[in-house]
């Protein structure tokens, strides 16, 4: 009995982030001005496709958000300025001698 209802959460939670990762990859990939996924060397229509086909898989749907979310969604960030680390302060010139 224990087994089947970790084996249906287990399935259900695969089953819920196959539609919801699609779901916030896909807004995070069509919000993104197409110049920005140029600055990264990426291609926006690549990656809509393959949400939309993942999304489409349901269950295995999970695998292709995440891989858009942790790799190619922070190089869009770098491009964009957001977290990208604040360049060091330019030091003082000598004093004149």
């Amino acid at each position: 009995m224990v087994g089947q209802v970790i084996l249906v959460s287990v399935v259900g939670a695969m089953v819920l982030a196959g539609i919801v990762l699609p779901i916030w990859a896909g807004t995070d990939i069509l919000r993104r001005p197409e110049q920005q996924w140029a600055d990264a060397g990426q291609n926006k229509l690549f990656w809509i496709v393959l949400i939309v086909i993942t999304l489409m898989a349901c269950a295995a749907g999970w695998i292709v958000p995440t891989i858009y979310l942790v790799t190619i969604r922070p190089k869009l960030d770098a491009v964009a300025g957001r977290g990208v680390p604040d360049p060091p302060p330019v030091p003082d010139p000598p004093a004149p001698a």
